[in-house]
């Protein structure tokens, strides 16, 4: 007797409030943050019509958040199943950070590591198929909807598909993802990314992840995706981007080499292309090294776009909106009266960051040239060493947001990001590139432009609550370090060195 098809919909739980360990039982109380709401909600309105008949969750808070969140729009029954739970790396909560860190990075790379109280990849991609056959076996609903964990979810898929990408030892799966798996007679026939649903504020929240990120956690795969667009293709009210692959057809059109493949995929939802087997820009600077060339073609590749938007009419399928007069969005420079009191309440309040003073003279600088908010120049909107690809001598570009904005705005992002990634050497990275972009009239405005772009990523570092007396995830340590670095010397040498 041949079963019908059946399809699973697995689901990882939206964004979850931050913890010191990794999979310690505590964290089975952790629940979702703001951001995690609304990416429970969009998982729910994505789910709506794919006529889904029952749902189960696992037993952890968030989990059972998003299926609370998502079932205002599905409206069915959820059965709570503890085999669908993330895996415990630890049973016992008195975990100190190093030691927890260690037992996680142990166990990614190796599925039958477990410490004495925890369970080992290799169990939990056991009881996680378990229950899946129950669901296949004793419910055989015709489509069902799971909400689990990434880290469980990602175990399975990998053991289910083993050439489908999803054996990197980092978590790949994103917060609020689903993944479809359809099976023939009981058994997994394919696998497919439906949904990523990642803004922040509850206009808009099927965004997916950047490209340059996809691009950096996914090197092994050989497609990516990649859309700032929504499923009625309206842009954000922020940037006020036209729809990327446009952007893309458009480079491409003027001689600007860009990734091939490219193919709209659901319905609006991402922007899929092939791989380009190269690395960013920015990772092969990170590992030092004499980049002169590199940075000089950079140069000339920035200069060549300029000249071509100047020279070519833009396609009329192109709508190019002027960014709020307030913001210039296309440097980032969030400027605002509310960031800058809130930094400077943060600075006055911290007596270790003395930012106060670096915020009252970049106040100043935008105060004297109000001409940085307010321009008609249409420009690359994004151009940055995470947004290039090097392979075998040519640079690809792959992450355009053409837009209105000063010309400064593409080459301060660029130097914002040398400093960023190492003020030590930026200095002369910054030299080849501009030597690489030809004779610039407008140097003071493009440094003025890189100072704002750094205190706008320290900005968002304390928007995303990562600035803390005590930080506790390494990664976040050093990069708070990093900035706090820029902002108590790069940033004054910028804004003195053009003064």
């Amino acid at each position: 007797m041949v079963m019908p098809l059946q399809s699973i919909y697995f689901v990882r739980h939206g964004e979850k409030a931050s913890s010191d360990t990794y999979n310690a039982s505590k964290n089975s109380s952790l629940d979702l943050t703001k951001q995690g709401q609304q990416q429970a909600y969009a998982v729910g309105r994505f789910l709506k019509n794919h006529m889904i008949q029952y749902g189960f969750s696992s037993p952890y808070l968030r989990a059972l958040r998003t299926a609370e969140l998502a079932d205002q729009e599905l409206t069915i029954p959820i059965d709570v199943e503890p085999l669908f739970s993330e895996r415990v790396l630890f049973a016992s909560d008195n975990i100190s950070e190093e030691e927890s860190k260690l037992a996680f990075e142990n166990s990614q790379n190796d599925w039958d590591y477990h410490t004495a109280s925890g369970e080992s990849l290799r169990v939990v991609v056991n009881r996680f198929r378990k229950a899946v056959n129950t669901i296949l076996i004793d419910q055989s609903f015709e489509r069902s909807v799971v909400f689990t964990h990434g880290r469980a979810l990602q175990s399975y898929l990998h053991s289910t598909f083993p050439d489908a990408g999803f054996g990197g030892t980092a978590l790949s799966i994103l917060p609020a993802s689903i993944y479809r798996v359809n099976y023939t007679n009981n058994s997994p026939s394919s696998v497919e990314l439906l949904f990523v649903p990642l803004a922040a504020d509850g206009a808009h929240t099927t965004q997916v992840p950047t490209l340059a990120d996809t691009i950096v956690n996914k090197v092994k795969e050989t497609i990516i995706r990649k859309s700032h667009l929504t499923p009625d293709r309206t842009a954000s009210d922020v940037q006020k981007n036209i729809y990327e692959i446009e952007s893309l057809n458009y480079l491409e059109s003027i001689g600007i080499a860009v990734p091939g493949g490219r193919t709209l995929v659901d319905a609006g939802a991402f922007i899929q292309m092939d791989l380009i087997p190269g690395r960013t820009l920015g990772e092969i600077i990170a590992k030092g090294g004499d980049h002169t060339h590199t940075l000089y073609e950079t140069g000339k590749l920035l200069r060549s776009v300029h000249k071509a938007i100047d020279s070519h009419n833009l396609p009329t399928t192109f709508t190019v909106n002027q960014a709020d007069g307030t913001i210039n969005a296309q440097c980032a420079l969030n400027m605002s009266k509310l960031t800058l009191d809130w930094l400077g309440h943060y600075a006055r309040t911290q007596a270790d960051l003395p930012l106060f003073d670096i915020l009252s003279q970049a106040r100043s600088v935008l105060d004297s040239h109000p001409e940085y908010l307010l321009s008609n120049d249409v420009i690359y909107g994004d151009f940055k060493p995470d947004n290039l690809i090097v392979d075998n001598g040519t640079i690809y570009c792959i992450d355009p947001h053409f837009s209105y904005g000063r010309r400064s705005c593409d080459a301060a992002k660029m130097i914002a990001r040398l400093y960023l990634n190492n003020p030590h050497s930026a200095k002369e990275q910054v030299t080849h590139f501009l030597n690489g972009y030809g004779e610039v009239e407008y140097v003071n405005e493009i440094y003025h432009m890189a100072a704002f772009d750094i205190l706008n990523t320290y900005s968002r570092l304390l928007a995303k609550n990562l600035l803390k007396n005590k930080l506790t995830i390494t990664s976040h340590r050093k990069t708070v370090e990093n900035i706090t670095n820029c902002l108590a010397t790069v940033v004054p040498k910028l804004l003195a060195e053009t003064s």
